[in-house]
């Protein structure tokens, strides 16, 4: 996880898929040389952190989200082309979501859980929400990408 259920950042989970990033971007640089060469990648560093936390920690959605800013624009990534593939990505999303899935997932937001096996199994596999484990069992939380379509943000 990239956070937790309080919402504060998980440095430690941020830092491991940057690296993971950086590893699929650049294997042939030892790990401790891959930090510099962000700026291969991304205009602005502040770039990766952004693609990493929309990712919600979803290793799937991070490489997808970076597929889609290659086939949209060469290396480096400047903020517009993340954001035009954010943008896209949401719009995907809440075509398939309908009345009734939005106040669910508002209940997610607020409350961190998933009540009943149909909705657990909605959200989840339409990468609506994201589950997340720690000490005190699971949780749940809206797909960062959703959260700007959120009705009423």
């Amino acid at each position: 996880p990239i956070k937790g259920r309080d919402e504060r950042q998980y440095a430690d989970g941020l830092e491991a898929l940057k690296q993971m990033v950086l590893a699929r971007a650049c294997p042939e640089h030892p790990e401790d040389q891959r930090t510099a060469l962000i700026s291969k990648i991304f205009e602005d560093s502040a770039d990766l952190d952004y693609v990493c936390q929309m990712s919600g920690g979803h290793v799937r959605t991070l490489l997808s989200l970076l597929f889609r800013c290659m086939q949209q624009s060469d290396l480096p990534f400047d903020h517009q082309c993340l954001e035009n593939v954010i943008q896209r990505r949401r719009g995907e999303l809440t075509r398939a979501i309908d009345s009734d899935e939005w106040q669910v997932l508002q209940r997610v937001v607020q409350q961190k859980s998933v009540k009943g096996e149909n909705d657990y199994h909605l959200l989840l596999r339409s990468l609506f929400v994201y589950e997340y484990q720690d000490t005190e069992g699971s949780w749940f939380d809206i797909n960062p990408i959703l959260r700007g379509a959120m009705p009423g943000t």
